[in-house]
C-alpha cells in the first residue's frame, strides 16, 4: 500500500487524468443528438449487426473498437460500443484501457431508456501503477437519469449513489461516437445536434465523488477542482452534408464518400459515408489538442 503522501499524489493525478479522459472520450463519442436519418434506420434492424473499427490517435494506431446494434423486442434496441487495448499518453501519465464497454437501450425513437458502462483502466506515472475498475448503470425516469457507480481500486471498493441528472435531451445517438449508418443523406442537408451527454455527466460526477471520498479517508480535505460543476452548458452543433466528396481507402477498395461536418465554434468532427449503403466508413474527431480517427475494418 503506498504511503499517505504518495497516495494523495496518485489520487490527484488520477482524478485529473481520468477526468480529462472521460471528458474527451465521452464528450466526443457519446453526446446525445436527434438525428432523423439514424432513427429511421433503427426500425429496419431485425438482427444484430456487428462492426469493427481501428482507432488512430494523431496518426498512430491506438486501439480497437467494436459496435453492435441489436433488436431486443417490444420496440427496444441495444446500442453497444466496446473499446479495447487503447493506450493514451497524457503528459507524464500513460492511461491504458484494456476494455471500456457501453450499452444503451433505446426505444424506436432512439430515446435512452437505460445505460450500462463498464471498464478497466490502468494508470502509470512516477514509476507507480494504479488499476481501476468502474461500473456505472442508470435508468431514465421521467426527465431524470438516475444512476449509481461501483469502483474497485487498490485503495478499496466504493459504491456511489449519484444525484439525478436532468435529461436535457433523451436521444441516445451521437454523431461523435462510432455510428453505423446515415442512410439517404443528401448534399446541403443539415440538422441540429444537442451537445449534452447525460452519461458523460454521470461519469464525471462519479469520478469526482470517488476521488473526494478517497481524499476524505486520507484526511486531506476537499479536492481543488470540481469537474462536474465546471462542465459548460450544452451547446448545439450543426450537422451539414457537404457537396464535396473524399476518398476513403478500405482494405480491398476505395470509396468516394459523402462528408458530414459537425460544427460548433469550429468543426469538431467529420463522418465519411458510403453513398451506396449509407454506412459510415470513417470518423474524424478533434479537440483538446488531439486528433482521433476511427476507420471501419
Amino acid at each position: 500500500m503506498p504511503t499517505k503522501p504518495i497516495s494523495i499524489v496518485i489520487i490527484l493525478a488520477w482524478l485529473t487524468t481520468m477526468g480529462w479522459l472521460v471528458k474527451r472520450e465521452y464528450y466526443y463519442y457519446w453526446n446525445a443528438s436527434p438525428i432523423p436519418p439514424v432513427v429511421a434506420d433503427l426500425a429496419d434492424e431485425v438482427a444484430p449487426e456487428r462492426h469493427s473499427w481501428t482507432i488512430y490517435r494523431n496518426g498512430d494506431k491506438a486501439g480497437m473498437c467494436t459496435t453492435v446494434v441489436s433488436p431486443l423486442g417490444d420496440g427496444l434496441y441495444q446500442l453497444e460500443s466496446t473499446i479495447r487495448d487503447l493506450k493514451l499518453p497524457v503528459a507524464l501519465v500513460t492511461v491504458q484501457i484494456p476494455y471500456l464497454r457501453t450499452q444503451k437501450n433505446v426505444n424506436r425513437l432512439g430515446e435512452l431508456q437505460t445505460a450500462d458502462v463498464e471498464g478497466r483502466f490502468v494508470m502509470m506515472a512516477l514509476g507507480l501503477q494504479l488499476e481501476m475498475k468502474i461500473h456505472l448503470y442508470g435508468t431514465v425516469v421521467g426527465d431524470e437519469f438516475r444512476s449509481e457507480a461501483d469502483f474497485d481500486t487498490a485503495f478499496g471498493k466504493s459504491h456511489i449513489q449519484l444525484a439525478p441528472t436532468e435529461m436535457r435531451t433523451k436521444t441516445a445517438f451521437s454523431p461523435l461516437q462510432p455510428m453505423h449508418k446515415y442512410p439517404g443523406i443528401r448534399s446541403g442537408q443539415s440538422w441540429k445536434v444537442s451537445n449534452f451527454d447525460v452519461i458523460d455527466f454521470a461519469l464525471t460526477s462519479a469520478f469526482q465523488q470517488f476521488a473526494q471520498d478517497m481524499l476524505k479517508k486520507a484526511g486531506t480535505g476537499k479536492l481543488p477542482i470540481n469537474l462536474a460543476n465546471n462542465q459548460k452548458a450544452p451547446e448545439e452543433l450543426l450537422a451539414v452534408v457537404l457537396s464535396d466528396r473524399e476518398n476513403v481507402q478500405l482494405r480491398n477498395k476505395t470509396v468516394s464518400c459523402q462528408i458530414i461536418e459537425f460544427r460548433g465554434k469550429s468543426v469538431l468532427a467529420k463522418s465519411f459515408v458510403d453513398p451506396a449503403t449509407g454506412k459510415v466508413l470513417k470518423q474524424e474527431v478533434g479537440g483538446y489538442g488531439e486528433s482521433l480517427i476511427l476507420q471501419r475494418d
